[in-house]
């Protein structure tokens, strides 16, 4: 987005193109989805697990992205992407 600028570096935040994210409270989802933007997709996830909140990340080019609880909670067609960066793991069917 345009309107979420990186504080690290004083441009505009662009690894991301759409992050959702569900916390126990509105305020708290907010924040941690503004900080996604601003960290990008991996270091979002890691951000979201030291949170405890669940996440459905989009990258500019169209890659997706969820934490674990997004998976198991909701029916997500898209493939897993480890925080750890290794091989993207599908989903159960």
């Amino acid at each position: 987005s345009d309107l979420i600028l990186d504080g690290r570096t004083r441009t505009v935040a662009h690894d991301v193109a759409s992050v959702t994210v569900i916390g126990p409270t509105a305020m708290i989802a907010d924040a941690a989805s503004t900080a996604v933007f601003v960290l990008g997709p991996r270091e979002g996830l890691q951000l979201c697990a030291r949170l405890g909140v669940e996440a459905f990340i989009v990258s500019p080019d169209l890659q997706m992205v969820a934490t674990p609880g997004m998976y198991s909670d909701y029916h997500l067609a898209v493939p897993r992407i480890p925080i750890d960066g290794r091989a993207p793991v599908l989903p159960h069917t």
